[in-house]
């Protein structure tokens, strides 16, 4: 099943509080992967760490990715596949296929695979 943007952030709202209650935010390779692809940048990464917990922080992170556009997402979804399989397979209705050895030499890379 291929998943328009539209499909996927339709997604993200429907199933958010799963995401919410999932997402580690806590890991520094989903701030510096989207740092590095220029998704967020120095404020946005402080904004979302000035929360009090994880699911705030998840949360707020979520707020801020809708304000990327669909670019944000694609690379948002790229990180996703390394940090939570199921979560990706679930947004995107895609087998996460990346590995933390193919991911990291591929960090600064542009991303051949796309979820749409």
């Amino acid at each position: 099943m291929n998943s328009s943007a539209e499909e996927v952030w339709a997604k993200l709202t429907s199933h958010r509080v799963q995401i919410v209650q999932e997402l580690r935010v806590d890991r520094a390779i989903l701030f510096d992967y989207l740092r590095s692809k220029s998704v967020f940048d120095h404020e946005d990464c402080e904004i979302v760490r000035a929360e009090k917990t994880n699911e705030r922080k998840a949360s707020k992170l979520l707020d801020i990715l809708e304000t990327k556009g669909t670019e944000g997402l694609k690379h948002f979804l790229d990180v996703l596949q390394l940090l939570n399989p199921g979560l990706y397979e679930k947004l995107t209705g895609h087998k996460a296929t990346a590995s933390k050895q193919n991911f990291s030499s591929n960090m600064f890379a542009k991303s051949k695979h796309s979820a749409f």
